[in-house]
């Protein structure tokens, strides 16, 4: 038999809290705890003491994944002995204490009633309590069957369980279970040790970074011709697919292993069921020294697939070595409790409930196991899912917002917003649309960025590597030292000149600012010498600051004088990017004080302003 180890203090203080509510009465209870802090440890606990009082005599508990329910059964249930029951297969046995089922053993479906054979083998009141375990994944949508559950049993005490509530205009865990009683966030199990940090290297490839334009009279692999069109980041994998892609993702996961250890457990999540067989395949070609020794090296985990879902609880072990590197879609999403998994690799996309789903995938790798040197883990993201460590719905529970829409979600990185249809919400990530196959395309990494977090999710360090041509090449091939690299950026013609070529090559300003995580406070100048010369940058505030500008100011007129203290106050604010630009005397923090024409009266005519703008300009990059 398992043992108990005594409650931590923040389970202790859930398992306190919702034994006092259910005993005040409370009929509906919501616990908000991060993956790998012991949610069904603390259901346990729960049940236990409710039930052995005397409180709750027969008891319900719901899970969505058969994997769940029988960890459960082997591990933190176990203890209930032959009290415990696992509804399958349409058995209804009404003689035990405490239940087990999955969701869709006891809701309606297309093929059984299950819910009508629910209602002839318990009456509305056999249940005093329930527990929802992962109770974002269904349970409290408005219209979901999941839920006729509940309302049938209406009088039972419900507790929602979860690490991730969801919140969104169609689905609330608050509205139907209330408030958390409890929360105990992600950021508390890592400050407090109980769940492991994590390092995140992104992976920017050409394509990922920039899109795909196929060539004129490009053919896929069935000979057929490709629509000459721009397909952006979000359409790779979903809507095209580039066999190179596939080899250098398998490659970079291959070679990190190969730096750190390859008998690193490890999840890869894929777009959907077809790409995660591609990269099972393209995985076991990279490692194919060692599939030759067990084939199990690398397998593929999805819904569709028996071979390779029947060796999950085989990767949840602590004292198996296969399979060890695992493709998988929606499957191990949530609650798979593999407390060895030290590397999660991000390939999906992620669709309205990004968040919530972020935060699961995440908590695969949060379980710390110190006899297994399981201290840490590693994020490696390929498709710049890290942007969500930026949003400040990351730690903790959402705030509830019925406009809350995750597609337009920025955060401090390049997005786009996407057309509805191009959502890929379904559960088991299958293929929904035809896919275009192409190959003999060229795929390289742009760049190469490891960042470390702190328990807030905010970067602490960054170490970054860029590939071949890159910026920096082209600035110390066309323009030399920094010296002459600063002239020619002085000099607003030579300026644009810079930007268009650097963009002619493919390399945007705003893509570089989410490369290298540099926000506004960076004038482009400063990215760029950050690149080219590895200088450390400056930030506008401090340029704006400087001995020379500040005796600029000094020596003008009064009006004048505010007239360029506003223009500084937008260059230090990251609201505009050329001081010299004319255009700038369109902006409303100017024309809320003066008109165009009052400021080239003020200044005694165009020609002057434009002298004083240049002094100002130049004075900046002294």
């Amino acid at each position: 038999m398992k043992k108990h180890h005594p409650p931590r203090y923040y389970q202790r203080v859930a398992i306190n809290k919702t034994v006092e509510e259910v005993a005040k009465g409370k009929n509906k209870l919501l616990l908000v705890l991060a993956t790998g802090t012991g949610k069904t440890y603390v259901a346990f606990q729960i049940i236990w003491r409710l039930w052995k009082s005397g409180i709750k005599k027969k008891i319900l508990y719901l899970a969505d994944r058969n994997i769940l329910i029988d960890q459960t059964i082997a591990g933190d249930f176990k203890p209930f002995k032959n009290s415990l029951y696992k509804i399958e297969k349409r058995n209804m046995d009404t003689s035990y204490q405490i239940y087990l089922s999955l969701y869709q053993q006891l809701s309606e479906s297309n093929e059984e009633d299950n819910l009508e054979l629910l209602k002839r083998s318990f009456k509305p009141d056999f249940f005093d309590l329930i527990i929802v375990d992962e109770c974002h994944r269904g349970s409290a949508r408005n219209d979901s069957n999941w839920r006729k559950i509940l309302e049938y049993f209406d009088s039972a005490t419900k507790i929602g369980m979860t690490a991730t509530p969801k919140e969104t205009s169609e689905i609330s865990n608050i509205d139907y279970f209330g408030e958390p009683i409890y929360t105990y966030s992600l950021k508390d199990g890592i400050n407090d040790g109980y769940l492991a940090p994590f390092e995140v290297i992104r992976f920017n490839t050409n394509i990922d970074s920039f899109g795909y334009r196929p060539e004129k009279g490009k053919l896929d692999v069935e000979g057929n011709l490709v629509e000459d069109r721009f397909y952006n980041p979000r359409d790779i994998n979903t809507k095209i697919v580039i066999e190179e892609r596939d080899k250098l993702v398998a490659k970079c996961i291959t070679d990190f292993l190969k730096k750190t250890d390859r008998n690193k457990k490890t999840i890869v999540f894929c777009v959907d069921i077809e790409h995660a067989e591609r990269m099972r395949r393209a995985l076991a070609n990279e490692n194919s020294d060692l599939c030759a020794k067990d084939s199990r090296y690398v397998m593929r985990i999805t819904g569709d697939e028996s071979t390779g879902k029947g060796e999950s609880e085989n990767f949840c072990d602590d004292d198996l070595d296969y399979p060890t590197i695992v493709t998988t879609s929606k499957l191990l999403t949530t609650g798979v409790n593999c407390r060895t998994c030290k590397v999660i690799v991000l390939d999906n996309n992620f669709g309205e409930n990004g968040m919530t789903e972020f935060k699961q995938i995440i908590g695969r790798g949060t379980r710390i196991q110190e006899d297994k040197n399981k201290l840490y883990f590693t994020i490696l993201d390929f498709n710049g899912a890290s942007r969500f460590f930026a949003d400040e719905k990351f730690n903790g529970p959402e705030i509830k917002s019925l406009d809350y829409d995750l597609k337009d979600f920025t955060g401090d990185g390049f997005t786009y917003n996407f057309p509805e249809d191009e959502i890929d919400d379904t559960e088991d990530g299958i293929e929904t649309r035809k896919k275009i196959y192409v190959n003999s395309e060229e795929v390289k990494l742009v760049s190469e960025i490891k960042q470390y977090y702190d328990e807030e999710g905010k970067i602490i360090t960054q170490d970054f590597k860029l590939f071949e041509v890159d910026a920096r090449d082209y600035i110390l091939k066309e323009f030399g030292q920094y010296n002459d690299f600063l002239n020619f950026w002085k000099d607003k013609d030579k300026r644009v000149i810079i930007l268009n070529e650097l963009e002619n090559k493919g390399f945007f300003i705003k893509k570089i600012r989410e490369l290298f995580n540099s926000d506004s406070s960076v004038d482009d100048f400063d990215l760029l010498c950050k690149i080219a010369y590895g200088m450390k940058p400056i930030t506008r505030k401090e340029r704006a600051n400087k001995p020379k500008v500040i005796e600029i100011l000094d020596q003008q007129p009064e009006e004048r004088r505010k007239i360029l203290e506003v223009l500084l106050e937008q260059y230090s604010n990251g609201n505009l990017q050329d001081f010299a630009d004319e255009n700038n005397l369109k902006l409303k923090e100017i024309n809320n004080k003066w008109s165009i024409i009052e400021v080239i009266e003020i200044f005694g005519g165009k020609n002057n302003y434009t002298d004083a703008v240049n002094d100002i300009h130049n004075a900046l990059y002294s």
